[in-house]
C-alpha cells in the first residue's frame, strides 16, 4: 500500500504530549456515545449464579487502565501511567503506532493507517528499552483471560440477552423474520449483550429487547467474544465500504481488552426470530420523541386524542399509558404477547408494565 502516514486525533497537555481522542463504536448498532467515557460498573444479574465480585475484580480493573472515565480513552493511558509511577524511566511511544491504533475507523484510509500502525508498534513493543511496557501487557492478558472464563459462565446460565436500538428494528422481525436490520447489513452479524446497562444507556435509540438466552445460545448462529490485549479495528457506526465487513469485524473476531464491559453476542444477522425468541421490549417515549412515538404506533384515535391534547406532550402519554400498551401490542401481533414495558426516565420517573 506504500508509505503509511499516521493520523493524529487529540490534544496536547500542557507539557505538549499528544493524547489521542477516540469514541469507539463499541457495541454493533446505531448508538448513543455521550456516556462512553463514563466509569464502568456491570451490573450483576440475579439470573445467573456468578460471584458478586465478578462486577469490579476484573472488568473494572482492566477498563480503567485503559481510561475508562475520562475524556480521553486509549492503549496509551497504559503507557502513561507507568511513567507517572517511574518518572526516572519514562517511556517515548510517539513513535510507536499508538497514534493510529487509538482511533476509531471511519473510512477506508483508515484501514490502511490502522495496519501500518500496527506493524510498527510489532516492532516498538520487541524493543529492548520497551519491555516494562510489554510486561504489564502481559501481565494485563492474564486477567483478562480470567476475564473471559467468567463471562463464558456468564453465556451459558444466563436467561436473557439485551440490545439496544430503535422502534424500527421490531418492525424487521416482523416483515423479514430475521435478526438483522438494515444498519447492519454490511455485517456479517448482529450484536447483542450480556450487560442490561449496556443496552439500556450506551446504545438505544429508545428501544431495549430482552432475548430468551436458550433461543439465541441454542440457534448455533451465536458467538461470545473474547477480549484480548492485542489490537484490532474498531468500526466507527457510520463506517462504509463496498465491499463485505467481515475482514475487519468476523462474527467469530476478538475485540480488544477496553470493550470488556460490552459483554458482546455476535449473532448471525440472518438469524430467525421469532415471538418466543423475544422476552421483553421496552419503549423509551423520552428518548425517542414524544410524537413521534405515538407516529410509530399508528392508532388512529391515539394520534386524534394527542393532537387534540390540553396537557403537554409527557403528561398525556403517562395518562394513556394502558391504551398505548393495548395499541403497541396490537400493531406487534404475536411479537406483543410478551411483556411490553414503556419506561419514563426523568425526574417524574414512572414505570407501566402491560402483561
Amino acid at each position: 500500500m506504500g508509505e503509511t502516514t499516521l493520523l493524529t486525533r487529540g490534544f496536547k497537555d500542557s507539557k505538549g504530549k499528544f493524547h489521542p481522542i477516540t469514541q469507539y463504536k463499541g457495541v454493533r448498532s446505531r448508538r448513543d456515545t455521550s456516556t462512553k467515557t463514563q466509569g464502568v460498573r456491570l451490573q450483576r444479574q440475579s439470573q445467573t449464579t456468578i460471584t458478586p465480585k465478578f462486577a469490579t475484580d476484573v472488568s473494572e480493573k482492566i477498563s480503567r487502565r485503559f481510561g475508562r472515565g475520562t475524556h480521553s480513552t486509549g492503549f496509551f493511558n497504559i503507557i502513561d501511567k507507568y511513567n507517572a509511577e517511574h518518572p526516572q524511566s519514562q517511556i517515548d511511544y510517539s513513535n510507536s503506532g499508538l497514534d493510529g491504533l487509538d482511533m476509531t475507523i471511519t473510512e477506508y484510509t483508515d484501514e490502511e493507517v490502522f495496519h501500518g500502525s500496527l506493524r510498527i508498534w510489532k516492532v516498538w513493543i520487541e524493543k529492548p528499552e520497551n519491555k516494562p511496557i510489554k510486561d504489564i501487557i502481559n501481565k494485563m492478558q492474564i486477567e483478562v483471560d480470567a476475564y473471559n472464563k467468567l463471562t463464558d459462565e456468564k453465556y451459558k446460565k444466563t436467561n436473557v440477552f439485551y440490545r439496544g436500538t430503535d422502534m424500527y428494528e421490531i418492525d424487521n422481525y416482523i416483515d423479514e423474520g430475521i435478526l438483522g436490520s438494515d444498519f447492519d447489513s454490511d455485517f456479517d452479524f448482529v450484536s447483542l449483550t450480556m450487560n442490561p446497562s449496556q443496552a439500556k444507556a450506551t446504545f438505544n435509540e429508545g428501544v431495549s429487547i430482552m432475548y430468551n438466552a436458550d433461543s439465541i445460545r441454542n440457534s448455533g448462529d451465536a458467538n461470545k467474544v473474547n477480549y484480548s490485549m492485542d489490537f484490532f479495528p474498531v468500526l466507527a457506526v457510520d463506517f462504509e465500504r463496498g465491499s463485505d465487513l467481515g475482514s475487519l469485524e468476523p462474527i467469530r473476531g476478538k475485540q480488544n481488552a477496553l470493550f470488556v464491559d460490552e459483554q458482546e453476542i455476535r449473532v448471525d444477522k440472518d438469524m430467525q426470530i421469532t415471538p418466543k425468541d423475544i422476552t421483553r421490549i421496552t419503549y423509551y417515549p423520552d428518548k425517542i420523541g414524544y410524537s413521534t412515538f405515538i407516529r410509530y404506533i399508528e392508532d388512529p384515535k391515539l394520534t386524534r386524542d394527542f393532537k387534540a391534547k390540553t396537557v403537554n406532550d409527557k403528561a398525556w402519554i403517562m395518562l394513556n399509558k394502558t391504551e398505548i400498551a393495548n395499541a403497541l401490542k396490537k400493531k406487534l401481533g404475536d411479537f406483543g404477547d410478551g411483556k411490553i414495558l414503556i419506561d419514563f426516565e426523568s425526574r417524574m420517573r414512572f414505570m407501566e408494565e402491560f402483561k
